[in-house]
């Protein structure tokens, strides 16, 4: 089966947070815990104009640094390419949220685990696109199906790990940085 990753227009996004919300309404979480979007500022010449957003879900990488690094196995590479999760493996030992390069991995206090993005896959398995695809008024961020490993990081901002330590499956569009 194909990889799947994300593309994600910088220049679309006005940080209404409407992804983070359907994110954390459709797993039944709290939408104010979540970082889905962190802002960044470009600079000048245009500084009112230069702030953009970059996505903290997971890229679902290639080389996911977060998988070598449960002790565990509580994180798994579906076939589709989709890095999920097996918390009742889970421990709550942060491993994988210190070696994720994109601070994609967050932890729950409430239940002691790590929680990450699974790109909705019980969604995409059922044929559905992912809350935070599905959301988005300004079509911002779309689902890749047959996502290729030489476009990872391709439009990248430079506020972005670099993309050879995890291959992310993910690239961007918009604005040259």
């Amino acid at each position: 089966m194909a990889q799947k990753g994300w593309e994600y227009n910088l220049e679309r996004c006005t940080g209404c947070h409407g992804c983070t919300i359907a994110c954390k309404a459709g797993r039944f979480r709290d939408p104010q815990e979540s970082r889905i979007l962190r802002r960044f500022a470009v600079g000048v010449p245009k500084p009112v104009t230069a702030d953009y957003f970059v996505p903290t879900s997971c890229n679902q990488c290639f080389a996911p640094s977060c998988i070598a690094a449960c002790p565990k196995g509580a994180l798994v590479k579906e076939a589709n390419g989709i890095v999920t999760q097996r918390l009742d493996l889970c421990v709550g030992c942060r491993r994988c949220e210190w070696a994720c390069p994109y601070g994609a991995i967050e932890f729950d206090a409430e239940n002691g685990k790590v929680t990450k993005c699974d790109m909705c896959f019980e969604r995409q398995e059922a044929g559905e696109t992912p809350w935070c695809v599905w959301t988005c008024a300004a079509f911002t961020l779309n689902v890749v199906d047959n996502f290729e490993e030489a476009d990872s990081g391709d439009g990248a901002p430079p506020t972005f790990a670099d993309k050879q330590y995890t291959v992310p499956a993910i690239r961007f569009t918009g604005p040259d940085m």
